[in-house]
């Protein structure tokens, strides 16, 4: 702070206050820019996208470790007591992309995602459209308990913090199939541990 000499003590002030805040501001003569909408939204979402990568590894790695049932392929249809001509359909494109590796956005034979998998199956079966997210495919058709689950349920998991997170398909005898982060889309049971501590719902698309 300082005092103009020659000139009004209180306009001497505003002035040398001024200049302390021009001063301030530039800083060593680099100017501050303010970050705009757009640059704050790209920012938003790549830090979004990472901590989702994280989560997706972690997940991995919590799969990995436990022991899933392995079952036969071919047995899979016996397990269905008198299927229907649409439950055979559903379950045919089911099994048509077991193996199919796991792929964060994917949507096809070289690599899908769980909601992904499931909207491409009811398609491709039943001709009926759900949303490709898992959230919203949370909001289709009517919620059932899962001590009542039945063949062409939708399980949903939350194998991330967020609920939901994860779904899969239900095909009778605590099993289900789904596209693993881990394994790809595979079989597995209800009975895992891992899986087990994370269901969270079960809707019902078909009637």
């Amino acid at each position: 702070m300082f005092i103009l000499i020659g000139m009004n003590p209180v306009v001497s002030i505003l002035l040398s206050l001024c200049f302390l805040l021009i001063a301030a501001g530039c800083g060593s003569g680099t100017p501050r820019f303010t970050q705009s909408d757009e640059e704050r939204e790209k920012s938003s979402t790549a830090d979004t996208s990472v901590r989702f990568s994280r989560e997706l590894q972690q997940a991995a790695r919590e799969e990995q470790r436990e022991d899933d049932v392995e079952v036969e392929l071919a047995s899979v249809e016996s397990r269905i007591s008198h299927p229907t001509q649409q439950e055979t359909r559903l379950l045919q494109e089911i099994l048509r992309y077991i193996g199919t590796p796991y792929r964060l956005g994917g949507t096809g034979s070289d690599g899908i995602d769980c909601s992904a998998y499931i909207s491409t199956v009811f398609r491709n079966s039943m001709n009926i459209d759900l949303p490709r997210s898992t959230g919203e495919q949370f909001r289709q058709g009517r919620q059932v308990r899962l001590s009542d689950r039945k063949f062409g349920d939708l399980l949903f998991f939350n194998t991330t913090g967020k609920n939901p997170s994860h779904v899969g398909i239900y095909i009778g005898d605590n099993l289900f199939a789904h596209a693993s982060v881990s394994n790809g889309v595979t079989i597995s049971s209800l009975e895992s541990s891992y899986f087990q501590r994370r269901v969270t719902g079960v809707r019902r698309i078909l009637n």
